[in-house]
């Protein structure tokens, strides 16, 4: 997520403030409505990006969450 790239799409100002090395410093400002467009922008973002991911590795962490419930929930055994 590139999130300069969302406050522009948002209607935020963005400016370079400087560069340093390859770190660079930005300031962003805008009106009320533009940070609520931009709240909204990195909201809907991470949802995305939340759900991509999961497609397929979402059976193998249920699968060992059962088999881990399943043992804590038998008894434990006498020692003879």
């Amino acid at each position: 997520m590139d999130i300069l790239e969302l406050a522009r799409k948002a209607g935020m100002q963005v400016l370079l403030d400087a560069q340093i090395g390859q770190q660079s410093y930005h300031s962003v400002s805008g009106s009320l409505t533009a940070l609520q467009r931009f709240a909204d922008a990195v909201c809907a973002a991470k949802t995305e990006q939340a759900a991509a991911p999961n497609n397929g590795t979402a059976a193998t962490p249920k699968a060992s969450a059962v088999t881990a419930d399943s043992t804590e929930a038998a008894p434990p055994q006498p020692v003879r």
